[in-house]
């Protein structure tokens, strides 16, 4: 049951979409969102090893999701 309020939280959440997250303005802005609660956020990054880097950040953040993505 806790999953399924979760799963209704986050589609009640506006979605937001950075690429590039992993530093400078993104990560300050991401930072400031995440304590809001309010957005659930996509991030993209150009490396494996940068993807680890931010899931390995925000962890302990359910409404973050972090996808390898080279545009």
């Amino acid at each position: 049951m806790n999953k399924l309020k979760d799963l209704d939280n986050i589609n009640n959440m506006k979605k937001i979409l950075f690429t590039g997250a992993r530093s400078g303005i993104a990560k300050h802005v991401i930072d400031k969102l995440i304590k809001l609660n309010k957005y659930y956020i996509y991030l993209t990054v150009h490396t494996e090893e940068e993807q680890k880097s931010i899931k390995a950040i925000y962890a302990n953040t359910k409404n973050i999701e972090c996808f390898k993505l080279d545009i």
